[in-house]
């Protein structure tokens, strides 16, 4: 059975909207502004200007802070007992993206974390290249010896797939939206699944899948993805990316695009 968006979509948006918008509008009470800063120079929006991003996003975006209730049993057949590497990416030494007093290994951390117990509590077996701010292998040792120690992982584990989680930039600040990058064939379904429900969760803009080289892509066995969850560099999106309400409706489209992939295996 596929999810229906539609369905779903009409019953959070008339459930969660009024909750959604008591818990923005409360924060932005106790907001006066905030400060964005690079290494070069910092950038600070008035509380106005953050209300009125924020509630925009909220009146266009679908939010939603559980699992589907209505496709609950569903999920827990088709995810249990698989095994899900989930890979934050960076960490440690090695923030990542870094803009505007942000930092891409935070926002790959919490998302991680998040995504990990909504899989668990439908039966998945999940395995965190790292729960910490940390690197994965021994600190201080090159780029591919770090990369390696994730994709290792999943061979340990017996894993079914590999989810890597990460944050864009771009030196255009304008640059925005959502992508899903894969390898090989055996990935390209789970990227498109993957990149379908994020834009049906976030309606952020569809950047699409895309075939790419990365070390954990290339170096994995089963299907893996690459999945860039917004442009760090970009203002709005940032914003967004460093929002816990962003951050749940991201954590399902991750979860409803790895569901749909299990049972599009099943049906065939």
């Amino acid at each position: 059975m596929v999810f229906n968006f539609s369905c779903f979509r009409k019953m959070v948006m008339k459930r969660m909207r009024i909750l959604v918008a008591s818990i923005v509008l409360l924060n932005l009470l106790f907001t006066n502004l905030v400060v964005f800063a690079d290494q070069n120079y910092s950038t600070t929006i008035e509380k106005n200007d953050l209300k009125n991003q924020a509630l925009t996003y909220m009146e266009n975006s679908v939010l939603n802070q559980t699992s589907p209730n209505n496709e609950e049993n569903n999920s827990n057949k088709i995810l249990n007992k698989k095994i899900i590497v989930i890979d934050p990416g960076h960490g440690g030494s090695n923030p990542g993206a870094t803009q505007y007093g942000m930092r891409e290994s935070d926002n790959n951390l919490s998302v991680g974390l998040k995504l990990k117990k909504l899989l668990e509590n439908s039966g998945a077996k999940v395995i965190m290249t790292r729960e910490t701010d940390r690197s994965v292998a021994e600190e201080g040792v090159q780029l591919k010896q770090e990369l390696q120690a994730r994709v290792d992982l999943v061979d340990v584990n017996n894993a079914d797939v590999f989810i890597s989680i990460h944050s864009n930039a771009n030196e255009n600040a304008d640059v925005h939206g959502v992508m899903t990058f894969y390898y090989n064939d055996i990935s390209k379904r789970l990227a498109v699944d993957i990149q379908k429900s994020l834009i049906e969760f976030t309606e952020a803009t569809d950047k699409g899948t895309e075939k790419e080289n990365f070390y954990v892509l290339r170096n994995n066995k089963i299907p893996a993805v690459l999945v860039e969850m917004g442009f760090i560099t970009n203002k709005s999106e940032a914003i967004k990316l460093n929002d816990d309400v962003y951050r749940n409706a991201l954590v399902n489209g991750l979860y409803n695009g790895i569901v749909n992939y299990f049972n599009e295996l099943n049906i065939e």
